[in-house]
Order: C-alpha cells, then sequence, then structure tokens
C-alpha cells in the first residue's frame, strides 16, 4: 500500500518525465502513501519535478521563489514555463515564483501522506523539491541535512578550463530563506541509511500497510 518512487536526478528529458507519470498515474494509484527517495539526487532541472508535484498536490500553490540576475536569465538555466510565474523584482534580477499546477484528472495521490528521504548527498533541485515539500506541509522529511547546494548555474567555458558559475537564488519567499551552505533540514533527523526503514515504521503506526 506504499508506493515508491527513487530519483538520482532530474534530467531534460520528456521521456523521463513520461515514465514518472506513467507510474503515479497506474500502479500508484492504488497506494495510501507515497515514499520519494531523494537520497541520491544530485539535482537536475523543473521538467520531472513539475510532473511529479502536479500529482499530488490538490490545488494551487506557491511552493519557492527563484531570483536569476537579469544579464543571465535570456537562455540561461531558468526556462520560463507554466509553473513559473515571473513576479516584480529590482532591476538587476528576474525573479519567478514556482507554483504546481494541479492535475485535475488523476488525484488518487493528491490526499494520501508523502514521505521524502534525504541524505547529505541530496543536492540542488532535489533541496528545491525538499523545501517546497516541507515548507507547504505537503510532506515529511526523514534522513540527513541536505548537501547546501542551493545557487544554480551553468558551466561556462573560459577556453582553458570550465567552471560552475552561480546565476541565481531559490528560497523561501515567505522567510527569505535559502539553504545555500546549510542545507535543508529533515523533521526526522536520522542516518540516511536508516530512512526507508524510518519513514515505513511512521507510516505503519499510521495504520498504513507499509509493503513497498
Amino acid at each position: 500500500e506504499v508506493a515508491l518512487i527513487q530519483f538520482h536526478a532530474f534530467p531534460d528529458d520528456p521521456a523521463v518525465v513520461r515514465a514518472v507519470r506513467a507510474f503515479l498515474t497506474g500502479p500508484a494509484q492504488a497506494a495510501r502513501a507515497l515514499v520519494i527517495d531523494a537520497r541520491t539526487h544530485r539535482g537536475g532541472s523543473l521538467q520531472v519535478m513539475d510532473a511529479l508535484l502536479a500529482l499530488i498536490y490538490a490545488g494551487p500553490r506557491t511552493l519557492v521563489r527563484m531570483d536569476t540576475r537579469r544579464e543571465a536569465a535570456s537562455g540561461g538555466p531558468l526556462d520560463t514555463g507554466p509553473t513559473l510565474r515571473e513576479q516584480p523584482a529590482p532591476d538587476s534580477l528576474v525573479r519567478h515564483d514556482h507554483v504546481v499546477v494541479p492535475d485535475r484528472a488523476h488525484r488518487a495521490l493528491q490526499s494520501v501522506p508523502v514521505m521524502m528521504l534525504t541524505s547529505s548527498r541530496t543536492a540542488s533541485a532535489a533541496e528545491h523539491l525538499a523545501l517546497a515539500l516541507q515548507s507547504s506541509g505537503r510532506a515529511t522529511l526523514v534522513g540527513e541535512t541536505t548537501r547546501g547546494a542551493g545557487h544554480f548555474g551553468g558551466m561556462v567555458d573560459f577556453g582553458r578550463f570550465h567552471a560552475f558559475v552561480p546565476v541565481g537564488r531559490t528560497y523561501d519567499p515567505r522567510t527569505g530563506q535559502d539553504w545555500e551552505g546549510r542545507g535543508v533540514r529533515p523533521d526526522v533527523d536520522v542516518p540516511a541509511a536508516q530512512a526507508l526503514d524510518k519513514a515505513l515504521t511512521m507510516l505503519a503506526a499510521r495504520g498504513i500497510k507499509t509493503t513497498v
């Protein structure tokens, strides 16, 4: 009765989006809880994340805010799309709120408990997801404090070498807090290797059969 989905990254790949939707709108529809395993997740883009979010939120919700340096925004790592709503910002920035657009046709997972497993390796877009789920109260984070890679950007060719250059940050618009350098702290702090067992124990205590 528990659906488990594991991510190592959120690739910019329509085939992965389709696979995520196929699982969550197919076999997982009968589940009474969802566990998202992001313990080995190192980052990525928004498309796969948005496919997941649309299926676990029952209503529209602003999740996090993303500020990008204006000179880097055009053609940079931040794509625009239906889940990014532009907001007023200082002249030096382009500001978007990342919002949920719920899937009205598939509601089965939009009211079930959600657990997200984290580790000290959980980074970047996975931390974006962790903060969004935690700050909105949609999921319980179980595991370790995440890596602390909160500034997004891209690789730049300097001729003799390449370097990652950050161009923006993601943060909670209600508090102004991001996770750069400190990570997202879990709600239940346990070693990463024990996170799945702990999450299942917590679900079992709520009367949910924990056969994954």
